[in-house]
C-alpha cells in the first residue's frame, strides 16, 4: 500500500511539473547597448536623450540642424528559458517628415515578431504579445531607435517599456 501511495505522490508531481512548464520561464537581465555612431562628430549628446532600466528602453534624437544625420538606437537582447510569451508595451513619436521611430522585438529562429516603422509626422502606441513556441530557449532582440535627417527640426522618440517574459 505505501508503494502505491508513494508511486500516486509521484506521478502527482510529474503532472504539475509537465503541465506548469512556465511557471519555471527564467530570462537573464536585458543587457542593453547604446549605438550613437551616425553623424561623424556632428550629433553630440546635446541631441540626443535615451533611459535604459531592466525592463525597457527609450530614446530621443532631436533635430540637430547640421549636415549630417543623427541617430540614437538603443539594443538589448536577453537570454531566456522555458518561456512561451513576450509581452510589452510600445510608443513613437515622430515630429517631422525628416525624422523616424523604428522599434523592433523577435526571438531568434522564431516568426511571430513585432515590428514597426514611421518615417513622418504620427504618434502610436500600444501592447503586444509575441507568442514563442512552448518551453522557448534562446535569445530575445529589443531594439528602439530614433533618427532625423540633416538640417531638420523637431524630433523622434520610440520607447519599449514593461517588458516581461512568461
Amino acid at each position: 500500500m505505501n508503494k502505491c501511495k508513494s508511486f500516486a505522490l509521484f506521478l502527482a508531481i510529474l503532472a504539475l511539473l509537465t503541465f506548469s512548464q512556465s511557471a519555471f520561464a527564467s530570462a537573464s537581465p536585458i543587457n542593453w547597448t547604446i549605438n550613437t555612431d551616425y553623424g561623424n562628430g556632428y550629433c553630440t549628446s546635446n541631441f540626443r536623450e535615451y533611459t535604459l532600466t531592466a525592463n525597457s528602453a527609450q530614446v530621443l534624437q532631436y533635430g540637430p540642424n547640421t549636415i549630417m544625420s543623427c541617430h540614437v538606437e538603443a539594443n538589448g537582447v536577453s537570454y531566456v528559458e522555458g518561456t512561451t510569451q513576450i509581452s510589452f508595451d510600445w510608443s513613437y513619436n515622430v515630429t517631422s517628415d525628416s525624422h523616424y521611430a523604428h522599434i523592433w522585438v523577435y526571438a531568434e529562429g522564431v516568426s511571430d515578431a513585432f515590428e514597426v516603422y514611421w518615417d513622418s509626422e504620427r504618434s502610436d502606441s500600444g501592447s503586444y504579445t509575441i507568442n514563442l513556441p512552448n518551453g522557448y530557449t534562446g535569445n530575445v532582440h529589443f531594439i528602439a531607435d530614433a533618427s532625423s535627417d540633416a538640417y531638420s527640426a523637431g524630433y523622434s522618440y520610440a520607447d519599449i517599456t514593461n517588458i516581461t517574459f512568461n
